[in-house]
C-alpha cells in the first residue's frame, strides 16, 4: 500500500493549502497512508478535517498516527509529493534523490503566467529549476488541462509524464458545515455579491471593486463582500474609500465561506490568473449564480466554456459590471441551481480520489 509523504511550505489560508489536506483526508479515509511535513510552523487558516491531527510542521492521521521528524517521515514514505512551489518541487526531488524515493510534483498555477510575472532573469531560473525537478521526478500533476497543455508545449521532453487530476471537494464536509448553526454576521442579512480568495494581486479583487463601484450605481441596495487575507488589503480598502463605497464593501477577514455562498445573490471570480479556482467549484456545489473572468485556464474548464455561469473577457471591468448586473436583475433558469450543483459534484472526492490512487500506486 501506498504511504505518500506531502512537502508544503506551510497551510495558511488558500485553495491550493485547503485541496492538499482535502487529498490527504480522503486518502486516509479510503483506506490509504498519507501525511503532510510542512517547512514552517505557521498556523492553518482552514480547520483540519477530523481525520486529520497536526504538531509542529507534521500533519497526521489522528487515529494511529502521530508526530514524526521530516528525516523518520521521509524514510517511511513509498512516494514523496511536492506541492505548490517550485522551491517545494526541488526539496521533494532532492529528497527523493537521497531516498531513493519516487517523486510526483503537483502543480497548482499556470507556470507560463507564474514566469511572465517575473523579471528576466527571474524567468531564466525558474524556467532552468522546473525543467530540472520535472527531469528528475517521475510524475507531475497539474489542476486543470489547460495548465497541463501549456506545460506540456514548454516542456515537450517531458509532456507523457504530465497529467492533470482535477482538485476535488469534500461535499460531506460541507454538508457539515451547513448543518452548523451560524449567527449571522451583519453583512450576511442584506443581498450580497461574493467573493473569496487572498488578497492578491493575481486575483484581481482591485477589478472586481471597480467593477461594483458601477454596478451600486445601477443595483441599489446590494453589499460587496470579500473573504479572505492577503497583503492587498490596505491598498483594497483604500480604493472602496476613494471610489465612495466603503460602507457597501465588506473585508471581514478569512472565514469559512459556505454559509456566504449559500446566502450570496452572486458569486463571483475576478481573477487575473488561476490554476482551477476550488471556491467556483465550492459556490457551484450551493448552487449560487456564477460570473467570472476568463482568465488563463482554470474557470473555462469549470464552467464548461461558460455553460454553469457566465464568463467575461479577463481585465474587462466594464464587461465585468455588465455581467453582473445582468445576474442580479433577471431571473435564474427554471432548474439551473440543480444543474450548477451536479457540475460540481463532478468534482467530489468519489470521483478525483481514484485517480490519486492509481497515480500514487503506479509511479
Amino acid at each position: 500500500m501506498t504511504n505518500a509523504l506531502f512537502l508544503m511550505q506551510d497551510l495558511r489560508g488558500g485553495g491550493a493549502e485547503l485541496v492538499t489536506l482535502n487529498v490527504v483526508s480522503g486518502i486516509i479515509a479510503r483506506g490509504g497512508k498519507a501525511r503532510i511535513h510542512t517547512f514552517s510552523e505557521k498556523r492553518t487558516d482552514h480547520a483540519l478535517p477530523e481525520n486529520l491531527a497536526r504538531v509542529g510542521k507534521s500533519v497526521f492521521p489522528a487515529s494511529g498516527g502521530s508526530a514524526t521528524s521530516l528525516w523518520r517521515a521521509l524514510r517511511g514514505a513509498s512516494v514523496i509529493v511536492g506541492s505548490l512551489e517550485i522551491k517545494t518541487h526541488l526539496a521533494a526531488v532532492l529528497f527523493g534523490a537521497i531516498f531513493r524515493k519516487p517523486v510526483v510534483l503537483w502543480l497548482h498555477k499556470d507556470l507560463v503566467v507564474f514566469l511572465e510575472s517575473k523579471g528576466a532573469l527571474q524567468r531564466v531560473v525558474y524556467k532552468a529549476l522546473f525543467g530540472l525537478n520535472l527531469r528528475f521526478s517521475q510524475q507531475t500533476i497539474t489542476v486543470s488541462e489547460g495548465v497541463a497543455k501549456r506545460l506540456r508545449s514548454m516542456f515537450p521532453a517531458h509532456a507523457s509524464r504530465i497529467v492533470c487530476i482535477y482538485n476535488p471537494i469534500d461535499i460531506p464536509r460541507i454538508d457539515s458545515h451547513m448543518a452548523d448553526a451560524l449567527e449571522a454576521p451583519p453583512w450576511m442579512k442584506k443581498p450580497f455579491v461574493l467573493s473569496v480568495g487572498r488578497l492578491t494581486r493575481e486575483k484581481g479583487f482591485d477589478l472586481l471593486i471597480h467593477a461594483f463601484a458601477q454596478l451600486s450605481k445601477r443595483v441599489p441596495g446590494v453589499d460587496l463582500v470579500i473573504l479572505g487575507q492577503g497583503n492587498e488589503r490596505e491598498a483594497l480598502e483604500r480604493l472602496t474609500n476613494e471610489l465612495g463605497i466603503a460602507d457597501r464593501v465588506h473585508l471581514p477577514g478569512f472565514t469559512s465561506p459556505h454559509h456566504a455562498m449559500a446566502r450570496a445573490s452572486l458569486f463571483v471570480t475576478s481573477s487575473r490568473f488561476e490554476g482551477l479556482s476550488l471556491v467556483l467549484i465550492e459556490a457551484l456545489y450551493h448552487g449560487a449564480r456564477i460570473v467570472s473572468t476568463d482568465c488563463p485556464v482554470g474557470p473555462r474548464e469549470v464552467l464548461d466554456g461558460g455553460r454553469y455561469g457566465v464568463l467575461t473577457a479577463n481585465e474587462a471591468i466594464n464587461e465585468l459590471a455588465d455581467a453582473m448586473v445582468r445576474e442580479l436583475t433577471t431571473s435564474d433558469a427554471d432548474g439551473a441551481k440543480e444543474t450548477r450543483r451536479a457540475r460540481a459534484k463532478s468534482f467530489s472526492f468519489d470521483r478525483i480520489l481514484p485517480e490519486w490512487e492509481r497515480l500514487l500506486n503506479n509511479v
